[in-house]
C-alpha cells in the first residue's frame, strides 16, 4: 500500500465525478487515502505535489502545506526547478542517485497553492478553501477561473477579506466564501456588500466586475 501513484483517485482528483455531497462514497475516498499512509520512503517529487493537490481539493490545508514542506525540502534547487527525488538522501521521497528535473512537480507546487486559494470544481468557485496557518494574510490579482479572475485580500486575525470577480464570459456560478470569516465584502459592479452568507449564487455578465 505504500506506493507513489494514487491513480484509484482519480475520480475525485483531478476528476470531479466523485464530490464531496455524495457524502458515502466521499467519506469511503477520505478512508481510502488515510489508509494508503504516504510513507515518505515510497514517494517521489511529483507524489508529494499529487499528495498535496489531494488535501487541498478536501479541505485540508495543514496537510497539504505539510506536503509541500517535504517537497520543498527534498526536491527544490537553486533553480527553483524540483527533481523527481530527494537527491540529497534525507529520507524524504524514494531513494535515487540522481536528481532528475520534473515538471510534474515543479508545476504541481503552483496548483496546490492555487488551490489552496482558490479552488473550482462542478461548476462551483470555493474561495480560500484550504488555508494553512502560514496563509493567514494575503492578497492575490488576476487568479484565473472558468468565467474569468478574482482578486483577494484577506486577514484572518483581522477578520477582513474582501473579493472582486471580473467576469470574461457569461454565465452563473456558485460561490463559496471563506468559511474563517463571519461576513465578507463583496464587489459587485460598482457596489460593496456585506454578505453574511457562505454560499451565493453570481450571474455573470461578460465585461462586468
Amino acid at each position: 500500500y505504500a506506493h507513489r501513484h494514487y491513480s484509484q483517485f482519480y475520480p475525485f482528483f483531478p476528476g470531479e465525478e466523485i464530490k464531496k455531497e455524495d457524502e458515502k462514497i466521499y467519506a469511503a475516498v477520505k478512508r481510502a487515502f488515510e489508509l494508503r499512509g504516504c510513507e515518505l520512503g515510497a514517494q517521489c517529487g511529483w507524489a508529494h505535489a499529487h499528495l498535496a493537490c489531494i488535501h487541498a481539493a478536501m479541505g485540508q490545508g495543514e496537510e497539504a502545506m505539510k506536503r509541500l514542506d517535504f517537497l520543498l525540502k527534498s526536491c527544490v534547487q537553486n533553480n527553483l526547478f524540483l527533481t523527481y527525488s530527494d537527491y540529497r538522501n534525507m529520507g524524504l521521497t524514494m531513494p535515487m542517485a540522481s536528481g532528475v528535473v520534473q515538471m510534474d512537480a515543479t508545476m504541481g507546487v503552483v496548483n496546490v497553492v492555487q488551490m489552496m486559494i482558490l479552488n473550482e470544481r462542478n461548476g462551483e468557485l470555493s474561495l480560500l478553501p484550504a488555508l494553512s496557518k502560514r496563509m493567514e494574510k494575503g492578497k492575490v490579482k488576476g487568479l484565473r477561473f472558468s468565467l474569468g479572475t478574482v482578486d483577494m485580500l484577506w486577514d484572518v486575525q483581522k477578520g477582513r477579506f474582501e473579493v472582486s470577480l471580473k467576469f470574461e464570459s457569461n454565465g452563473e456560478i456558485l460561490v463559496h466564501l471563506p468559511s474563517v470569516f463571519k461576513k465578507s465584502k463583496l464587489r459587485v459592479g460598482n457596489e460593496t456588500k456585506q454578505v453574511d452568507k457562505k454560499t451565493i449564487v453570481l450571474q455573470a455578465k461578460r465585461g462586468e466586475t
